[in-house]
């Protein structure tokens, strides 16, 4: 620690109950090993945790002649520690032991967790082998415990990932787990055999990188990765094991946090004894990453000659080790923030690409550059030639080939070829910049659309084709404000003489930008005149006819025609299934959109089972971090936070506001992402974490959607939000009606969402100044009950909100009728958490106000539960208390 005393002597400091937990796991796992490996332990944990290490070193000392080395201070720690060891060492079970259904086979080895044993089913049900892990503590209500981790271990259905199957307690009361047998070695007797390429080894630490990732993705933190935990089957499959243990060892703790520990791998915040994230996971990784290479986790920079002997001709080692350095960072916010971002690092390594975390030079760029191009350069020149040398390459190419070919094939091939190489060529430049930050899209793009309309100037048809590909890539990118100037252009000089089949891709996109900028009636034209001309072009042309239907129906829903929308999203689903087999962009396209016509008709289960069906066809791709996967996940995280799994929600919020800042940089689809998650933090009463998430995601909008949108007025909702919960009602109303303006422009008159900001504002007028807004909420619910499935998530808000004004003007009967239909709707939609809860409260509240014997007690007990989702600091929750205490 900087500006201490290295010569001062390192003291234990107090032990805090978390302390003690972790040091007796530690105890049992120094007393595993070796007696002559157990003074190299203890050192290690010394120098990664000097407090922890004290009091270490003193209980392995009593633990071989506790009547001299135990001192009054660790005495009491000391005994415990030994009297359980001692009681729980019973006789090793032998062959034909039954667990439950379970027949013990033979026992194949202890650690300082407890014993293991290969067993399988005994019952005749089924055949199955297993293995057992008999734990070495005996704990309170482990089938309690035992049942929650295997309803949690159940979402953890991944090929690189062990299940855990059974549990129990044995005849002598210890409990033991039952997990998935993998026939094969660890990693620990793996590793060392000889043969094995480094691209193997790369392959296995992969694999393993993406089941932790899939675990995080499920809330599911391991705790304890080390090569002991994971094992290579026969058939080559990578395992993790112990998932889930750690967590039931800790269950009996307060904190949240698994401490099965290995010192060596186990994060310097669990050594601590703080709380444990998926941060420590990657600290585990990078260590683990590092024992493949030097045969043993980090100690300071190991040098070449300690190295395993297969890598030493590894031409990227630096890479290599700044990818383990970067994710054993000792502060967790200097690792990498997600798995993922790790193991996209690996994959770039894997590809020849330059890592993200080290700053390498311009020539080692080019080196990397040569050697993943050897192959395109002897297929042709034209993907590094066609931008750099001038565009104008391409206008020839397309003549040549055009005297050959069906001239709409042609155009759409040359229009994918522009495309790639444009983003072929904004990756190189990027990674040849030295400072990449300094050269941003938006200038090599808008470099190369000046130099296209310079140099292409005679030749309009190759123009408008490179024109096009720009503004699809800033509408990938979520920047519409920009790509729809673009896309005006080309429309502009479209006529006869026009390829189809850019006209249909033109109009595609139009579509997509007059929707995202509340021009639904112009998109949804736009979109339509695109599926039109690709129904009747020659060939097969399903994929593209699937991403027209997918736009058109988008759009339809936002007009209201909620079954056009979903017969045109069956048809492109089923398109997309037939175009070809196995996962395709389409198809998980085609997923997420259906998912999004579930949830604005407020079936939320069966739209999380499209989103993570549209996720694992991403997954499959190997675009998990592609901007559409991202969008699925902020949508999926969205749609959990309205079924109460808010945990859940958060961490994937979290996870693709990270993934999105660190790949994508400030857009559009960000800005949603800060906004959904910053309202859910203003229910959590964090409001000055919501405000910083919410008013830059408001600039966003404006700068990459526009002020004049509905994503803009969205923002505008949340800053109402954020100005009621915190009881500045005058301030929200300010907010809602510029919401209810940009909407009313936009969307018109009798839009959910134009009612819903009209509704919020009457609500907010009449707290700041007492304006009666009896008849305009009279008028919102009946044009609301008028707009069908799509607004009925929105109509029970409003219910709600009328049932607040009812009971603050004391008419409890109307607003137990309005409780009541608000409680109706959201049960039948399945909305959770708070959401449900408010309501229930509310019905209780009006039912307490009219006199029910009953209603008082219930609605305490409502309010008591709305608390554990809703902050005591929040407006509504202090309303609700106010009300409560005049019972």
């Amino acid at each position: 620690m900087t500006g201490s005393d290295p010569g001062r002597k390192v003291r234990g400091g107090r032990l805090t109950p978390n302390r003690r937990r972790i040091l007796d796991r530690l105890l049992d796992q120094v007393l595993a090993q070796d007696e002559g490996m157990r003074g190299d332990y203890v050192r290690r944990c010394r120098e990664r945790a000097p407090r922890l290490g004290f009091w270490l070193e003193r209980l392995v000392l009593a633990s071989a002649e506790p009547e001299t080395f135990i001192d009054n201070s660790a005495r009491h720690l000391a005994a415990d520690a030994l009297a359980a060891r001692t009681d729980l060492f019973p006789r090793t079970l032998v062959r034909g032991t039954r667990f439950g259904p379970w027949r013990i086979l033979s026992r194949i080895g202890a650690g300082g967790m407890g014993e293991v044993y290969h067993a399988e089913r005994a019952d005749g049900a089924f055949e199955m082998e297993v293995a057992i892990k008999l734990i070495r503590s005996r704990k309170k209500d482990l089938a309690r415990l035992l049942e929650g981790e295997r309803q949690l271990m159940a979402r953890l259905n991944h090929p690189s990932i062990a299940r855990l199957i059974d549990g129990g307690l044995a005849d002598d009361g210890r409990p033991y787990l039952v997990m998935e047998w993998v026939d094969g070695r660890t990693l620990g007797e793996w590793a060392p055999q000889s043969g094995i390429s480094t691209e193997r080894f790369l392959s296995v630490f992969s694999g393993i990188c993406e089941a932790v990732a899939f675990a995080h993705r499920s809330l599911v933190i391991h705790g304890d990765i080390k090569p002991a935990n994971l094992a290579i089957s026969r058939d080559g499959q990578v395992k993790l094991l112990d998932f889930g243990v750690a967590q039931i060892l800790d269950a009996e703790g307060a904190g949240h946090s698994p401490s099965a520990l290995t010192p060596g791998f186990a994060a310097p915040e669990q050594l601590d004894g703080k709380q444990v994230s998926t941060a420590s996971d990657i600290y585990s990784l990078g260590a683990l990453l590092h024992w493949l290479v030097f045969g043993r986790a980090p100690e300071g920079t190991g040098s070449r000659s300690e190295m395993r002997p297969v890598w030493a001709e590894f031409r990227r080692m630096p890479d290599l080790l700044a990818i383990a350095n970067k994710a054993t960072a000792n502060d967790p916010e200097h690792r990498y923030a997600t798995v993922n971002a790790m193991l996209q690092d690996v994959k770039r390594l894997q590809s020849g690409f330059p890592v993200r975390s080290r700053h390498i030079r311009p020539w080692e760029h080019l080196a990397l550059w040569a050697r993943r191009r050897k192959l395109a350069a002897a297929l042709g020149a034209i993907a590094t030639l066609t931008l750099v040398a001038g565009v104008s390459a391409i206008a020839w190419q397309a003549r040549v080939v055009a005297q050959e070919r069906d001239v709409a094939r042609h155009e759409a091939a040359l229009s994918l070829a522009v495309k790639d190489h444009l983003v072929l060529l904004f990756r190189e430049v990027s990674s040849l910049s030295d400072d990449a930050r300094q050269l941003t899209a938006r200038e090599l793009l808008d470099a190369t659309a000046e130099a296209a309309s310079d140099w292409l100037k005679d030749d309009p048809v190759t123009q408008a084709e490179i024109q096009l590909a720009i503004a699809e890539i800033l509408i990938s990118l979520d920047d519409y404000a920009s790509a729809a100037p673009m896309l005006e252009q080309v429309l502009s000089h479209l006529d006869e003489r026009s390829s189809p089949a850019l006209a249909a891709k033109l109009y595609r996109n139009m579509g997509l930008v007059l929707h995202r900028r509340g021009d639904i009636n112009g998109g949804f034209e736009m979109a339509n005149r695109a599926v039109g001309m690709i129904e009747v072009f020659s060939g097969d042309h399903r994929e593209r006819l699937s991403d027209a239907l997918q736009i058109r129906a988008r759009l339809a829903r936002e007009r209201g025609d909620w079954q056009g929308s979903v017969d045109d999203l069956h048809r492109a689903r089923n398109l997309a299934n037939s175009a070809a087999e196995g996962p395709r962009p389409v198809l998980a396209r085609a997923e997420a959109n259906l998912a999004a016509n579930y949830v604005r008709g407020g079936d939320f289960h069966r739209a999380v089972e499209h989103m993570e069906a549209a996720e694992a066809l991403w997954y499959a791709l190997g675009r998990a971090e592609s901007p559409d996967a991202l969008a699925n996940l902020q949508n999926l995280a969205l749609v959990l936070d309205r079924l109460g799994r808010t945990e859940e929600a958060e961490h994937r919020f979290r996870s693709g506001i990270a993934i999105r800042t660190e790949r994508l940089g400030h857009s559009g689809a960000l800005a949603a992402a800060k906004l959904h998650f910053g309202r859910m933090m203003i229910v959590k009463g964090r409001f000055d974490e919501a405000e910083a998430l919410i008013r830059p995601a408001r600039d966003m909008m404006v700068r990459f959607v526009g002020e004049t949108t509905p994503d803009f007025a969205s923002t505008e909702i949340g800053l109402g939000d954020l100005a009621q919960a915190r009881g500045h009602s005058p301030l929200a109303a300010e907010h809602y009606a510029t919401a209810e303006k940009v909407f009313l422009d936009a969307l018109g008159e009798a839009h959910p969402y134009t009612m819903l900001a009209r509704a919020v504002k009457l609500g907010a007028v009449y707290r700041a100044d007492g304006s009666d807004p009896a008849s305009s909420f009279e008028t919102v619910v009946d044009q609301l009950e008028l707009a069908g499935p799509g607004a009925r998530a929105i109509l029970a808000q409003v219910y709600c909100e009328r049932a607040v004004w009812n009971l603050m003007e004391g008419h409890a009967a109307a607003a137990e009728q309005d409780a009541s239909e608000c409680h109706k709707i959201r049960d039948a939609l399945s909305l959770g958490g708070w959401r449900l809860i408010e309501a229930e409260a509310l019905l209780h509240l009006a039912q307490a106000e009219n006199g029910s014997a009953d209603a008082n007690d219930q609605f305490e007990a409502a309010l008591a539960r709305l608390g554990k989702h809703m902050s005591a600091d929040h407006d509504r929750w202090r309303w609700f208390r106010r009300h409560g205490d005049t019972l």
